[in-house]
């Protein structure tokens, strides 16, 4: 299952005490022989120049680059779990074509495919780069995602100012959970001045939607506004 990073508390690592490759769970033998590709792979795209850990610089044609998920594969597909889009292209050559093509869209959906429940940190990275591919033409998912991977430091160095810098960006274009994740950024003082006000003003734009939301405003000794989605309370 993707990574819903739902809270600023939940902290808990991936298990990597194994891993699936192409549907078949290898053991620790397996794993170890994966993390060793991976590791060497990485250092030699680092010896062509990295810009930030994590993130490579590629030349490979996209039939290159599905050579190259044996050395760093997304987890596999979990079935029963993608909606009729992903179900057909999930990891396949024509997604990672229109990725390399530059279409936002597929950028997001292979980083998609990468962060995943059980992902490595070889696979997060891999998230990670195409997610910021995505990110940089304004999709605001995968803006979202981005404020999240730097919030938690997945993929990507740990920054709570990039958080809220991709937070902000992706609540703008109307992403109502990075507006609540924003609101809370602004609570918490994480990556900005503390502003009670300012973080009450994003709450109350997801209130209606994110029972978390009104919780939190309740917390702070602030009636939330009615919503037809929480009739109990109508």
């Amino acid at each position: 299952m993707n990574i819903l990073l739902h809270s600023f508390e939940d902290g808990t690592a991936p298990d990597l005490s194994s891993m699936q490759i192409g549907g078949i769970r290898k053991g620790w033998l397996g794993y170890s022989m994966a993390v060793v590709a991976g590791i060497g792979f990485l250092a030699g795209v680092s010896a062509l120049g990295i810009k930030k850990p994590g993130f490579r610089q590629t030349n490979m044609t996209p039939e290159e680059y599905y050579r190259y998920a044996a050395v760093v594969p997304p987890p596999p597909q979990e079935v029963g779990i993608f909606d009729d889009i992903l179900e057909r292209e999930y990891f396949s050559p024509g997604l990672v074509k229109k990725a390399f093509a530059g279409d936002a869209e597929s950028q997001y959906w292979l980083a998609w495919c990468y962060n995943a429940k059980n992902a490595t940190s070889a696979q997060q990275a891999e998230a990670a780069y195409w997610y910021l591919q995505a990110a940089r033409q304004g999709h605001p998912q995968a803006e979202n995602v981005m404020g999240e991977f730097y919030l938690r430091g997945i993929g990507v160095p740990q920054s709570d100012r990039e958080a809220v810098s991709w937070f902000k960006k992706s609540a703008l274009k109307g992403n109502s959970w990075a507006a609540y994740l924003l609101g809370e950024c602004y609570l918490r003082g994480r990556g900005v001045k503390p502003d009670l006000q300012e973080g009450i003003r994003w709450l109350k734009q997801v209130s209606g939607i994110y029972r978390g939301a009104r919780e939190r405003l309740r917390s702070l000794g602030i009636q939330p506004p009615p919503s037809p989605d929480f009739p109990e309370e109508i």
